[in-house]
């Protein structure tokens, strides 16, 4: 796309790992679609409410499970009909330990030299 300059900070990968998101209205379920080591991009059945911190639990295969807290940054409806419809949402890190920063920045790094 001409004209199209790259914002991002920190390289992404696609990834599908299983995601949980705590919000003060319940849990929804999704699924990874890219990652970072500072943000992740989801798809969900159903919108997540505008919050200022979110808990978000990553499920990466062969992996402890990965607690974050995080914020959304950008949400749209993605699908092609109403009714397989599901929602994209952005989310952008505020709390991760080292660790699992340093697991994503791997994760990246071995997938782009794939």
């Amino acid at each position: 796309m001409a004209g199209f300059e790259e914002r991002r900070k920190c390289p992404r990968i696609e990834i599908r790992w299983p995601i949980s998101i705590q919000t003060d209205h319940g849990v929804v379920n999704g699924e990874t679609v890219n990652i970072s080591s500072e943000g992740v991009s989801i798809c969900c059945d159903e919108p997540i409410p505008l919050e200022k911190s979110l808990k978000i639990s990553i499920l990466p295969p062969n992996h402890h499970i990965i607690e974050i807290s995080g914020r959304i940054t950008w949400s749209d409806l993605c699908g092609i009909d109403a009714e397989n419809a599901s929602v994209g949402i952005g989310i952008c890190f505020l709390e991760i330990s080292k660790a699992d920063q340093d697991y994503f920045n791997q994760v990246v790094i071995d997938n782009r030299e794939s």
